[in-house]
């Protein structure tokens, strides 16, 4: 009997095209070229959000994060919350940028396996991964922990793709709660991307077989939105001021700025600052051909364009957000732009291999060169504020950098243009904070006048009580530094009585009392400070 014939080896570029040799280049090339970005430290919103401890929790405080807000803002993002508090477990910077680069290479790896639900080939597929992986596009993504959100949400709706066209109701299930609890776009995206794939799909007469599917994925978004409703807290973001022909003209302009990041993605910069333009300005009038054409090519070639089109619309600020634009808006569209991207590559035939190589390692080389900015405020935002001056939330960090380096006049300079309007253009800034920070420097500063003038602005627009309560307390040194007394008294009364009052504020109303006259009060709270000395006098306090 003749011996079986031996199985041939599968040749490399099959096993690329396989789901799992495209899924493991996908990864390494991700890896490889957003490496640098481990040696980021904490900055820009990091501050904040993990330094001092608002958008993380003890382990004790692990349910605690599904009954508030996030990070003292009017998002509701438990599970991005419990991700970070996970991390702040081990603490070290390098730890949080390891599973920020993890989740970046995981939503690669989900673009591999999206684009086969979609019917790609596996070739397509895999290069697809990869150009997504490693565009500069997903650096911020990559790099800011901040924006670990938008992966979040990339491997949720990648894998509801996935799991909705082959029917797994529970994996569909978890894929959009997760996705829900970790970022608002998943409400507006996730039936969006359910009705694409039945698109795609074209079989609606077997849509009684899926019943069960569409009930299970409905009461998943029912939960994340119940939990919303009964816990996340007032939505603080606004429309931008735009008015009639502008608020198109400049959306216009947005997406024609987009594309060309997209395209040509040598501006690693992430400033928000845009001018505010016509429907007729040549910027606006690229980008309705950029509109015209993603809606043509969407309506023709479905799939991938499809949702490309519809993944780009939350960028056009259709609902209201902090910032008019940034490049982590893209990230999504992103991983449809590459589907389609190597599918073009793909029709080459003979240079697919080739061609994506070249354009991977170029882009990965661009992408290595922006994840070395995460290191510092001042390495992230100085390049910013010399490319473009109104850039206010540049200005916001730069000031804070040498606030804390205790470099007071840089800091003033910088917060000073932080908290300045950009007339003609958008520009975000949290003007609360840039604000109150600016009346700290110029107590600082001893400039009294100047600190009083710009808390009692920023107390009149911000909404944070704890923010409230801090800048009424450096209002009230400011005043008295001013010989202000019964000014202090006016503005303190009301925190005096609270049974929680901050100890520096309440001496503070002490030494306001004092100064006013108001001995009998001044002993009064003294003595409940426990600060009255043996013979029933005043102890020195503390200089405001």
């Amino acid at each position: 009997m003749p011996d079986a014939p031996k199985p041939q080896a599968m040749p490399l570029t099959r096993w690329l095209e396989s789901a799992c040799g495209g899924a493991l280049l996908t990864a390494l090339a991700a890896l490889a070229a957003h490496l640098s970005v481990l040696g980021g430290g904490f900055i820009w919103l990091d501050h904040g959000d993990l330094e001092h401890g608002a958008a993380v929790a003890a382990p004790a405080g692990f349910l605690a994060l599904f009954t508030h807000g996030f990070a003292r803002t009017g998002f509701y993002r438990p599970l991005m919350a419990l991700s970070l508090s996970l991390d702040m477990l081990v603490g070290s910077p390098l730890w949080f940028h390891a599973v920020n680069l993890g989740w970046h290479v995981a939503a690669s790896v989900a673009v591999v396996f999206a684009a086969r639900a979609l019917g790609l080939p596996g070739r397509v597929a895999a290069l697809a991964g990869v150009l997504f992986g490693v565009h500069p596009a997903g650096s911020l993504v990559a790099g800011a922990l901040a924006h670990r959100s938008e992966s979040l949400i990339g491997v949720a709706l990648l894998l509801l793709v996935v799991a909705h066209r082959k029917e797994q109701r529970w994996l569909a299930a978890a894929a959009l709660l997760g996705g829900a609890l970790c970022k608002e776009t998943v409400y507006v995206l996730a039936p969006a991307f359910i009705v694409a794939t039945e698109l795609v799909r074209g079989d609606w007469r077997a849509w009684r077989r899926r019943s069960g599917l569409f009930v299970v994925e409905v009461s998943a978004l029912a939960v994340a939105a119940g939990m919303r409703l009964a816990f996340a807290p007032a939505w603080h973001a606004v429309y931008p001021p735009l008015e009639g022909s502008d608020a198109v003209g400049t959306r216009l302009a947005a997406l024609a700025k987009s594309a060309l990041r997209v395209l040509w993605p040598t501006d690693p910069s992430i400033c928000d600052a845009f001018p505010i333009l016509g429907p007729s300005h040549p910027r606006a009038l690229a980008g309705l051909l950029v509109l015209l054409a993603l809606g043509a090519l969407a309506a023709w070639r479905r799939g991938p364009a499809l949702f490309l089109f519809l993944a780009l619309l939350p960028s056009l600020d259709l609902v209201p957000a902090p910032r008019f634009w940034s490049p982590h808006y893209l990230y999504l569209p992103l991983a449809f732009a590459a589907m389609l991207a190597a599918e073009l590559l793909v029709r080459l035939r003979r240079g697919a291999w080739v061609g994506g190589a070249v354009l991977a390692a170029v882009l990965g080389v661009l992408s290595f060169r922006d994840g070395r900015r995460f290191c510092s405020d001042e390495a992230y935002f100085q390049p910013e504020v010399q490319a473009q001056p109104r850039c206010r939330e540049a200005h916001f960090y730069l000031g804070m950098s040498h606030f804390r380096a205790e470099e007071v006049d840089a800091a003033g300079e910088e917060l000073s243009l932080a908290a300045a309007q950009v007339p003609g253009y958008l520009s975000y800034v949290d003007l609360p904070s840039a604000m109150e920070n600016l009346g700290a420097v110029r107590i600082k500063q001893r400039r009294y006048g100047e600190a009083s003038s710009v808390l009692r602005r920023a107390l009149e627009i911000a909404s944070s009580e704890p923010q409230r309560r801090q800048m009424l307390h450096n209002l009230a040194a400011s005043e008295l530094s001013q010989g202000n007394a019964a000014e202090v008294v006016k503005l303190l009364a009301p925190e005096a009585s609270r049974e929680d009052a901050n100890r520096q504020t309440l001496l503070l109303y002490v030494r306001a009392l004092k100064d006013s006259g108001d001995r009998e009060g001044a002993m009064t709270l003294l003595r409940r400070l426990g600060m009255i000395g043996p013979g029933g006098e005043f102890i020195q306090l503390p200089a405001p």
